[in-house]
């Protein structure tokens, strides 16, 4: 399924299509993005778990966010943001600080935040569809 959809000219951020918080830094990374490099695919498509599942990860373990940079790695938690952050010009400053702190404090405090999004931000009852403006940044075909 991977070749057909996905090309090595983009990185690929897997996120929770039903968390309000997710679609809300889906957006400001959109924002951001000013050298097109993500397209964003939501934890419960078809596309999305086939993803997980070629790289042994259960989606019972991802709480929020995977992020993926076809044949080179795969991020999860705070790596993952933080490897996604450090792609956007003025925010690779900002990384460097954050990587001072050890990934287990950081995961801690990503795990806090994730166990805890749908209390705090709510949640959608289906994948928010994008706007046509940005439609073509996200792999939405198996949604309903």
């Amino acid at each position: 399924m991977q070749s057909s959809v996905l090309s090595n000219n983009y990185n690929y951020i897997i996120y929770d299509g039903v968390c309000v918080f997710c679609n809300y830094w889906v957006n400001w990374l959109i924002k951001r993005d000013r050298k097109d490099l993500f397209r964003f695919i939501p934890l419960q498509s078809k596309l999305g778990q086939s993803l997980l599942s070629e790289r042994n990860i259960s989606s019972d373990n991802v709480q929020s966010i995977v992020y993926i940079q076809l044949e080179r790695a795969y991020f999860l938690k705070s790596d993952a943001i933080l490897n996604l952050l450090s792609e956007l010009t003025p925010w690779k400053y900002f990384v460097m600080v954050l990587k001072i702190f050890p990934r287990l404090f950081r995961d801690l405090v990503y795990d806090l935040i994730a166990s805890n999004r749908y209390k705090i931000f709510g949640r959608h009852q289906k994948c928010e569809i994008p706007s046509p403006a940005i439609r073509q940044k996200f792999l939405l075909e198996d949604l309903d």
